[in-house]
Formats: C-alpha cells, sequence, structure tokens
C-alpha cells in the first residue's frame, strides 16, 4: 500500500504547462500529463511531466489503478503521418517502436503508425521491407485494438505475400476472407487477389494454346478464366463502401482481361469509365492514352459524346458462353454468388445518359 500511496503522490504534482501529449486518469479522479511510453495487461510505463523546468519522472503503475489513457495531439508525428515519402521510413520505424507497445490500448496512434509504416516498406519494393512490412501487418492484425485496424492490417499482409512471392499463401487467405467479410476494403482486396491468379492462368493458357479456338477444352478454359477473372476485377467498383484506389485496380485489370482476350470494344468501355468516374488519377491519364490510340475507339466515344441522352443500344442476343450457363442468375449473396458478367452494370452521368458496361468474353 505504501508503494501505490507514494505512485499516487506523484501523480498530484502540477503538470508542467503545454508539456506533456498524454494524459492519465486514475481511480480517484486524478488526471496527469504524461508521456505514455508502455503498456501491459498488467502495468502502465511512461513519464510523469511534473513542473516545469524539471525531468520528468518516470513511473509504471498498475493498470487497474487506472481509469482511463488519453492520447493527445501531436502535430509533427501527425504530419509525418499523413505526409511520409517512402524515404521517411526510418522515421516511421522509430515511431512504430515507441508505441507498439502500445498497440492493445483503445485510442493509442500505434496502429496507424504501424499501417503507414507497412506500407511504405511495401512501395519500396524489396524482399526485406516485404518481409519487415508482413512482420508489422501481422503484430497489427494479432494486437491492434481497433477491429477496423485488425482488418486493415490483413489487408497489408495479403499485399506483403504477393510482393514476397508467397502466391498460395495469399490466395489462401483472400478465399477466406471473400467467404467471411461479404463486403469492405478488406473483402474487395481478396477479390482483386483471386483476380490476378485467375488473369495470371489465363495468361498462361493463351501462351499455352495460340490456337486456343481450335481446341474446344482450351476455350471452355479460356472462357471460365476470363470470365471469373473479369467478375472478380469488377466486383470492388460496383460494391458501396470500397475504397477508391480499389475501385480504380480493379476496372484496370478487368480493362487488361479484355486486352489479353482481343476485346478492344470491351476494352474501351471500361477505359470510358474510368476517364468519367476517376478524373485526375493516373489511371484515367492512361486510360484517355489507350482511347486516343485506336481511332475507331476515338470515334465511337466522340459519337457517345454527340448522342447523349439518345435511346440505349440494344444489344443483340447471343449464345451464352459455358460459363454463363453454368450461373444463369445473380444471387443476392455478395460473395460466393458473384454477379456474373451477363449482369449489366449501370451508372448513370451527371446529364442522365446511361452507359452499357463491358460484356463477357464471348
Amino acid at each position: 500500500m505504501k508503494r501505490i500511496a507514494a505512485l499516487i503522490s506523484w501523480f498530484l504534482c502540477i503538470p508542467a504547462g503545454g508539456v506533456a501529449t498524454d494524459f492519465l486518469t486514475l481511480r480517484g479522479g486524478e488526471r496527469r500529463a504524461c508521456s505514455i511510453a508502455g503498456a501491459n495487461e498488467n502495468q502502465i510505463s511512461g513519464h510523469l511531466y511534473t513542473a516545469a523546468g524539471r525531468t520528468p519522472v518516470p513511473f509504471s503503475i498498475e493498470r487497474n489503478l487506472v481509469v482511463s489513457l488519453e492520447f493527445g495531439d501531436d502535430p509533427a508525428r501527425d504530419a509525418l503521418l499523413s505526409h511520409a515519402t517512402n524515404s521517411q521510413a526510418g522515421e516511421l520505424r522509430d515511431l512504430w517502436e515507441h508505441y507498439a507497445p502500445l498497440l492493445a490500448v483503445k485510442g493509442a496512434p500505434s496502429a496507424r503508425i504501424g499501417i503507414r509504416l507497412g506500407l511504405a516498406l511495401l512501395n519500396s519494393g524489396g524482399a526485406a521491407t516485404g518481409a519487415e512490412a508482413l512482420s508489422v501487418f501481422a503484430r497489427i492484425a494479432t494486437e491492434a485494438h481497433s477491429p477496423l485496424d485488425r482488418e486493415t492490417a490483413e489487408q497489408g499482409k495479403l499485399r506483403a505475400l504477393r510482393l514476397l512471392g508467397r502466391t498460395d499463401e495469399a490466395l489462401t487467405a483472400a478465399k477466406k476472407f471473400i467467404e467471411t467479410k461479404k463486403s469492405g476494403n478488406l473483402w474487395a482486396e481478396s477479390s482483386l487477389i483471386v483476380a490476378e491468379f485467375l488473369a495470371s492462368e489465363l495468361r498462361v493458357l493463351l501462351e499455352d494454346n495460340p490456337r486456343w479456338d481450335l481446341d474446344e477444352a482450351a476455350a471452355k478454359e479460356r472462357t471460365r478464366l476470363s470470365n471469373s477473372a473479369l467478375d472478380h476485377y469488377l466486383l470492388p467498383a460496383l460494391w458501396p463502401g470500397v475504397s477508391q484506389d480499389l475501385a480504380i485496380r480493379g476496372l484496370w485489370g478487368a480493362m487488361q482481361v479484355y486486352q489479353l482476350c482481343n476485346a478492344p470494344k470491351n476494352a474501351a468501355d471500361l477505359a470510358r469509365d474510368m476517364v468519367s468516374l476517376y478524373p485526375g488519377t493516373a489511371e484515367a491519364e492512361r486510360a484517355t492514352v489507350i482511347l486516343a490510340a485506336t481511332p475507331s475507339i476515338a470515334q465511337e466515344t466522340n459519337n457517345a459524346t454527340e448522342h447523349q441522352g439518345e435511346a440505349e443500344e440494344t444489344v443483340s442476343p447471343r449464345f451464352p458462353t459455358p460459363y454463363e450457363e453454368a450461373h444463369p442468375k445473380f444471387t443476392e449473396n455478395p460473395i460466393l454468388g458473384s454477379p456474373s458478367s451477363t449482369t449489366k452494370r449501370r451508372k448513370r452521368g451527371g446529364d442522365g445518359d446511361k452507359q452499357k458496361p463491358a460484356g463477357p468474353i464471348p
């Protein structure tokens, strides 16, 4: 009891005005300025600010004596997290090492710092930094207080696994998340992982079978892979609550599938989507270049602009592909019963015109 009384007496000292970032509230109602440095199941540690000009006093106090922890604003830290470049990974790493012990504490900036560090490491593109990013994301996914932070870290783990070439692990995890998450960015990231795997399989098939149209088995497999890849690529752009970068990645990937399958009109439809939906992005600029590179497609774009508001073009009927025969309806389950490529995606422009989406690979 004497030790506890002595600890509490430290917190009754006058705090140094304007010095402390964090605050700790004790069971008796005392609220004291401090710098919280670490915590575990039993104790909280850090430095207590007592009076101006005096050296901060280190402390370690039992958690059951603490009612709440508050992490104050740190303009320098927040500026770094908002605008850090990949070259500042060292500064982010220092922050992470300081705050990582507080991952499980509500309100701590630990997860935000770790996620930003992980992204910077991934952007560096090396195997060593990818392994470090995977380690950081794995710890956040396990220890973070916020479910949203844990889910974001799982998304980072998928990207790290892809960077490290651990495709099987990434694909297994992605399929699990597709079955369980149903919506959100982790679900969308998982859908893109599966789409990329299918597109890779499609590319190998076409390279190994340049005359696929003369081989019935190869033709059926081409149809299955292409339409399955399109479904998974397009879902993030169709579903609400998914971040813009994931939607753009999906549209760009779907456009590449159409290009791979020599379907320029379908690719152009998605290029127009990117230009109209995400103006100013790098992908929209690249899509503009693609549209301009093919005169016939560029002319169609001009014609469509001149005839906005006119009746929508009638789609000619055709025989269903083997994939469509196996997926005749759109089920309400957004994951396991993903919309088949025959489902017409509609978007309404600012002037009320309707535009047709790209269709399935025939």
